[in-house]
């Protein structure tokens, strides 16, 4: 059980720092980047998106980085869910819709031996019978049950104009990650 909580926690973690994918701009519009306004023009362009924090997140095109912030009382979905956010909420023109979703495909159980080691205790004495215990790494191997499981995350993230809720620009966003999960170890030997 808690290698699964590990699990998941590298998983929520690890999965959402950045994510490569495509602006489509519907419409020629302007974003803030650090107080200036850059003008993105119509059509499909790459972008990442990049949670900086839980309470930031950044889209970033060529040199430039445009913030969207997440109010204190909103959070973004890790694994599963949307956000909608006014232009006011995130401190751009726009608002934001945001929905995530993830499937997981599990692999096959496989069973193999890997490698490792552990730390042997042993005891030394010298010349005048002088004993201690003294540690040292030891090589083996252990017989291993795991599945590979594939974890796909879409991610859809709408710019929209709040009174209207007409929608300027859309990203797409898909993340795939795989993970090893163990369902039985033995000891090393």
């Amino acid at each position: 059980m808690q290698k699964y909580l590990l699990f998941l926690l590298i998983l929520v973690f690890q999965s959402c720092n950045s994510l490569e994918g495509g602006l489509h701009n519907f419409t020629t519009y302007s974003l803030l980047d650090g107080g200036e306004e850059i003008e993105l023009t119509t059509g499909l362009v790459p972008v990442n998106l990049v949670l900086k924090s839980k309470r930031l997140f950044t889209i970033e095109y060529l040199d430039h980085s445009f913030d969207f912030k997440i109010p204190k009382d909103q959070a973004l979905p890790d694994y599963a869910g949307e956000i909608r956010l006014t232009s006011s909420q995130v401190g751009q023109e726009y608002g934001v819709y945001a929905k995530i979703s993830t499937t997981i495909f599990q692999g096959e159980l496989i069973r193999e031996q890997e490698d490792c080691s552990w730390v042997e205790r042993y005891t030394t004495c010298d010349e005048d019978r002088n004993c201690r215990i003294e540690y040292r790494s030891r090589n083996g191997v252990k017989e291993v049950s795991f599945s590979n499981n594939i974890h796909q995350k879409l991610i859809t993230l709408n710019l929209n104009v709040d009174e209207t809720g007409e929608i300027i620009s859309q990203f797409l966003g898909q993340k795939t990650l795989i993970k090893k999960v163990y369902r039985y170890e033995s000891t090393c030997y």
